[in-house]
């Protein structure tokens, strides 16, 4: 008899790894964002909104890998973070390429199944903590250049608004 797993258990895998998927891309984002600024803006409000759009465009093309190698050769950050960015980077590759091929047997026993959706929580969390560690260079950088904490702030929430991700109220 073949082993089934229910339909229950796979959505939650599924679920697992989709938002790993989606706070991977908010990491590739705000890369992106960070390398516009620190490699080719230089210093925020110099840029129209059109030529920001188009470079950053030119970054959002790239692959994680890419990109972590554009900050690398232009050390544009702490060999600490750069350290767990490139980690991130294998944990994106074994769930992008490799997460079935190599856990698929962790599907029939409850263990293993409790092991593997670990391994896809953890990813979550490590994109979230690497968001954040960007989100602080990045206001740092800013914060060198003349603008006020109190400036990002504002302009972040405006920014969170007009994309819904908060409430107005």
């Amino acid at each position: 008899m073949k082993n089934i797993v229910s339909e229950q258990k796979m959505e939650n895998l599924y679920r697992l790894a989709g938002k790993g998927l989606w706070n991977l891309q908010y990491v590739e984002e705000v890369l992106s964002f960070y390398l516009v600024l620190k490699i080719d803006i230089k210093c925020p409000g110099v840029v129209s909104q059109e030529n920001y759009k188009k470079i950053l465009g030119k970054y959002k093309k790239k692959t994680l890998g890419q990109v972590l190698a554009i900050a690398e050769n232009n050390k544009l950050f702490p060999e600490e973070i750069l350290k767990k960015l490139k980690e991130f980077k294998e944990n994106r590759n074994w769930l992008v390429h490799n997460s079935l091929y190599t856990h698929r047997e962790y599907l029939f026993d409850k263990i293993t199944m409790n092991t593997l959706k670990g391994k896809l929580s953890e990813f979550s969390a490590q994109a979230l903590k690497l968001q954040e560690i960007i989100a602080k260079e990045l206001e740092r950088f800013v914060i060198s250049k003349g603008i006020s904490k109190e400036e990002i702030d504002n302009k972040q929430k405006e920014i969170w608004e007009r994309k819904m991700i908060i409430s107005n109220e």
